[in-house]
C-alpha cells in the first residue's frame, strides 16, 4: 500500500514540476524568442532563362560572387541560326 501511495506522490510532483516548466516557455503572447546566427547554403540550384551550350566558364567552385556577376556565356551559334 505504501508503495503505491509512493508511486503516486512521485508522479504526482513530477507532472507538477512539467507543467511549471512548460509554463515559462514562450507559447504566444507578446513573448519573443530571439537569436542571431549565420546561414550556410550548401548547394544552389542554377538554371538560365534560355537553353543552350556553354562555351566558357568565369567562376569556379566555391567563388564568391555577387547577384549580377555572370557565371557563364552560352554559345549563341544556335540562337543566331
Amino acid at each position: 500500500m505504501k508503495t503505491n501511495l509512493h508511486r503516486f506522490l512521485i508522479i504526482t510532483v513530477l507532472f507538477c514540476l512539467t507543467l511549471s516548466a512548460c509554463e515559462s516557455l514562450p507559447f504566444g503572447g507578446d513573448e519573443t524568442i530571439k537569436g542571431s546566427g549565420v546561414v550556410e547554403i550548401v548547394e544552389v540550384v542554377i538554371s538560365p532563362e534560355i537553353s543552350g551550350r556553354i562555351a566558357q566558364v568565369w567562376v569556379g567552385e566555391g567563388d564568391q560572387v555577387a547577384q549580377s556577376d555572370p557565371l557563364f556565356r552560352i554559345e549563341n551559334r544556335l540562337l543566331e541560326a
